[in-house]
């Protein structure tokens, strides 16, 4: 597998994460505790963040891939 669909695949991954996590603490929030909500609220946060920097990491790979094909080009 490429590693630019590997990269793309974990970005969506913790991007799906923080969704659900989002989901889970509205739930809670009307429906339960504010204690377990406070929880998947970390959660979200910490997909979200996680989401960020796959997608620095990505975009840098993509920069640091195509500098690199267009100096073997030459």
């Amino acid at each position: 597998m490429d590693n630019r669909k590997i990269f793309r695949a974990l970005e969506y991954l913790w991007l799906f994460t923080a969704a659900i996590a989002v989901v889970a603490t509205i739930y809670f929030l009307i429906m339960k505790d504010t204690d377990s909500a406070l929880y998947f609220f970390f959660v979200f946060l910490i997909g979200a963040a996680m989401f960020l920097v796959r997608r620095y990491q990505r975009k840098k790979q993509e920069e640091r891939q195509s500098a690199f094909e267009a100096s073997r080009k030459k």
